[in-house]
């Protein structure tokens, strides 16, 4: 593809080809170059020449914040940053844990980890015998400051180059103090993205993305509360849209509306759309479908690179 210089233009996004502006993908941990972790992390890519831009942005946004108020430079403590890689700035973002065991017996099984009343494991301590903690400031301050940060990529003023497609974007609704319910994810995918997804068997569970939310699902809440592995899934349509859940209440995220027609598809013309959520009652639902929408994106990236 012919590289190409063009304005980000916002409204377009589910029309044409925009060059990729930020990326994010997943990794299970992190092993290579200089930076090592071993909590599974998300790999934001910014592109190189929006980073002064985007941080001056971020900055008045948070100062704008009612919920938790930040660092005006809004960096993510603790959080290692990786070298310069080409045309884009790398940011590793280390999956937080909440669920810990105290020392305390639990009282529902007096510390034996069996529940006699049933004969089974106690679904309160989950078998350990100890009273079990629930943490969410790491949890939700991650969260939160992805919100920011996201909302601010979406609609960012920059001359952009590149022959990499933009794939998605990605908006976070920071849920602290407000209704159950609104740990809200949403965004829009680009005709790149759909026409891809399309190229998938149909219905099919896309192992990898069903994987990487497996992996985040069950380091945030630790060795403890796993769900049953058929709680997630993940696959695509043949027009393009695409569908990944992970426990809850019919916990997903799904196309708003897919736009194209069977006439267009069979010419392979293949338009954008937006995508949302629905009974998304947490961060850690919240983190584990982004994780599962990351492998996506590391999916189709790979896809291109090995055609």
């Amino acid at each position: 593809m012919k590289k190409v210089d063009e304005f980000y233009i916002f409204d377009a996004i589910h029309e044409r080809f925009v060059p990729a502006w930020y990326e994010l993908s997943f990794r299970k941990k992190l092993t290579e170059g200089d930076i090592r972790c071993d909590a599974p992390v998300f790999v934001l890519r910014i592109y190189r020449k929006i980073i002064d831009t985007l941080f001056k942005k971020t900055a008045e946004l948070a100062r704008l914040d009612v919920w938790m108020p930040l660092r005006s430079t809004f960096l993510f403590e603790r959080v290692p940053r990786r070298k310069d890689e080409g045309m884009f700035h790398e940011i590793v973002i280390p999956l937080p844990q909440v669920v810990f065991e105290t020392n305390n017996s639990c009282l529902t099984c007096g510390g034996g980890g069996k529940d006699t009343d049933i004969g089974a494991m106690c679904r309160m301590c989950d078998g350990t015998g100890h009273v079990l903690e629930y943490r969410w400031d790491d949890a939700r301050i991650l969260c939160h400051r992805l919100e920011i940060l996201l909302s601010a990529l979406r609609h960012i003023d920059c001359c952009v180059s590149g022959t990499a497609p933009q794939l998605f974007t990605v908006k976070i609704f920071f849920g602290q103090g407000r209704p159950l319910g609104s740990w809200m994810l949403g965004g829009d995918v680009t005709p790149a993205f759909a026409g891809w997804l399309s190229s998938l068997p149909v219905r099919e569970n896309i192992k990898e993305a069903t994987t990487a939310m497996i992996v985040a699902y069950n380091y945030i809440v630790g060795a403890h509360m796993k769900e049953d592995d058929s709680g997630f899934r993940t696959w695509a349509e043949k027009n393009g849209g695409f569908y990944i859940q992970c426990p809850g209440n019919a916990c997903n995220i799904y196309p708003s509306r897919v736009r194209a027609d069977f006439q267009s598809l069979a010419a392979g013309n293949y338009e954008g759309y937006e995508w949302e959520c629905h009974n998304v009652d947490s961060p850690l639902q919240q983190l584990t479908l982004l994780a599962g929408l990351a492998a996506l994106h590391d999916l189709a990236r790979k896809a291109a690179h090995d055609d």
